[in-house]
């Protein structure tokens, strides 16, 4: 029996990953996960700069590329900003992950280019 492509876990040859929220649960997990991956992550934050650079340092240990920002996700021209800087320094993105909790109007999620 042929194995799905689902039962195979992605891997990232180029490219980064933004996981909102990376600092804790969730978002950490699939920040991690990414990693492992080959992915390179760029994690945010809203309050919690300590888990967020933890993070990033176990990413780092995986011998990937990982940076941690602080983000108000709320705030389109922040987003914009940030999104401007990691492709500029990192090249295309593969993924975009929101997992920073509270509710967010799906139309800004739309915005991102």
């Amino acid at each position: 029996m042929t194995s799905s492509w689902l039962a195979q876990e992605p891997r990232f040859d180029k490219g980064v990953a933004i996981v909102t929220g990376g600092s804790g649960g969730i978002g950490r997990e699939i920040a991690l996960t990414l990693a492992r991956a080959g992915s390179d992550v760029v994690i945010t934050y809203g309050r919690n700069k300590d888990a967020a650079a933890k993070v990033a340092e176990e990413i780092q240990a995986m011998g990937r590329k990982a940076e941690f920002h602080p983000l108000a996700i709320e705030n389109s021209d922040e987003v914009s900003t940030l999104v401007e800087g990691v492709i500029a320094r990192h090249g295309p993105l593969h993924s975009v992950v929101y997992a920073s909790g509270p509710g967010l109007h799906m139309e800004l999620i739309a915005d991102i280019q």
